[in-house]
């Protein structure tokens, strides 16, 4: 009526989750998202690292992942220098790019190191490094993942829902793979929700400058 307050239609809020489920497909719950109180100040020590040559970043961290993969512990690396000598090929390079890369994590406190001559001793100071350093491109897809949820419209979130490495099957049925059954399935690297409204996201780390 004319000269009558008009009244704000409530607005529909999903999550990932359920916005999937809306559309006949399953969210797998298995992938690793960090705590509301991790933020991006608490990311760019380690970002900043990985600006400075996002090539070598994913060269490193392919040598570290051949490392770490030797230790019984993914937190709490522990390896022999002794061994892993004689298990790596063209080992005396890859150790020092990756000793150079314990005192830059440590430096930044990304990790507590207490390497030695012997041994390759240290433990990531929060499971979000720690997934961060699993693959090259993790980092990217945390970097977005942060930056989404500090986005503000008149005070609120603008995003419902935020998740990274979000893995879809689209048909709602999930089969293991030993099952040998056709699967329509596919991870997002980084899945925003606003109201209704999904924006998927695919994040790559390479040559160029972040």
């Amino acid at each position: 009526l004319q000269g009558q307050p008009r009244i704000a239609a409530p607005t529909a809020e999903l999550s990932v989750h359920e916005l999937v489920l809306l559309h006949g497909g399953v969210v797998h719950p298995n992938s690793y998202q960090p705590p509301k109180e991790f933020t991006i100040s608490d990311l760019n020590p380690l970002w900043s690292l990985v600006c400075k040559n996002p090539k070598e970043w994913n060269h490193t961290l392919a040598v570290l992942a051949e490392f770490e993969s030797r230790s019984k512990s993914k937190t709490e690396i522990d390896l022999s220098v002794s061994k892993l000598s004689s298990d790596i090929q063209d080992f005396g390079t890859k150790e020092q790019t990756i000793r150079e890369l314990l005192e830059a994590l440590h430096n930044r406190g990304i990790i507590h190191n207490q390497s030695s001559h012997s041994r390759l001793r240290y433990a990531y100071t929060s499971p979000v490094y720690r997934y961060c350093m699993q693959k090259a491109g993790n980092i990217l897809e945390m970097k977005v993942l942060l930056e989404s949820r500090k986005i503000r419209l008149d005070g609120k979130p603008y995003f419902t829902d935020c998740l990274t490495s979000v893995s879809i099957d689209w048909d709602g049925l999930p089969h293991r793979a030993d099952e040998n059954t056709p699967d329509t399935r596919n991870e997002v690297d980084v899945v925003l929700v606003h109201g209704l409204t999904p924006l998927f996201i695919s994040c790559k780390n390479g040559i160029g400058v972040l």
